[in-house]
């Protein structure tokens, strides 16, 4: 490997792993905020160079790998943790969680829908209940005995 190639390897390990500080401090950052889901950095291999290649299966040995170099690296993804947090009481009756897998739908500006996990609910001047933000938090209705009706989502007004 030419001392060009190790000095551009250096660099995306460094570009890389500025991405996995920023998370990380995302992280803490925001470890008291309601519903925060953290996050991971997960990284791929740029590129492999081949130093020796590798040797068929033989009557007497399984065969080698090839051997490889790799030049550099990237973010491949960044992941979410999904997992159930802590449920905790606020002490505020308008608010709500969700126990095990699942979002709160809410209704953006043009009609469409928004998912949290942040379950902060209060109720607006019209008596619909809104998440902090305002938007509407929307239900499949159920009939009189309790049965959902699946179909259009509703506000809740109550």
């Amino acid at each position: 490997m030419s001392l060009q190639n190790a000095m551009l390897t250096g660099a995306t390990g460094i570009r890389s792993n500025t991405t996995t500080v920023n998370t990380v401090g995302d992280n803490i950052a925001n470890v008291n905020t309601t519903a925060f889901k953290g996050q991971r950095t997960l990284f791929e291999t740029l590129l492999y160079q081949t130093v020796t290649e590798g040797e068929p299966p033989s009557a007497t040995s399984g065969g080698t790998l090839p051997r490889q170099i790799g030049l550099g690296s990237r973010v491949g993804t960044i992941q979410r943790n999904f997992a159930q947090g802590n449920v905790e009481s606020t002490g505020f009756s308008q608010d709500l969680a969700v126990e095990g897998r699942g979002f709160f739908v809410l209704e953006d500006t043009e009609g469409g829908q928004l998912f949290t996990r942040d379950g902060a609910f209060r109720l607006d001047s019209d008596s619909t209940l809104v998440s902090t933000t305002g938007r509407p938090v929307l239900v499949f209705p159920a009939d009189t005995e309790g049965n959902i009706r699946p179909g259009t989502l509703e506000r809740i007004e109550i």
